[in-house]
């Protein structure tokens, strides 16, 4: 039964970390698209 709850709970942390590496992620872009937008706008003006 420990080994079992062990192994649940890695594959959980292993999850959770990717999630957040996903997430991440995720903010980078929305960062860096937001900086490109901000940029577009300048070069328009």
């Amino acid at each position: 039964m420990i080994v079992v709850a062990m192994v649940e709970l890695e594959g959980l942390s292993v999850l959770i970390v990717f999630m957040l590496v996903f997430l991440e992620g995720l903010i980078m872009d929305f960062k860096n698209s937001l900086r490109q937008i901000c940029l577009f706008r300048i070069r328009i003006r």
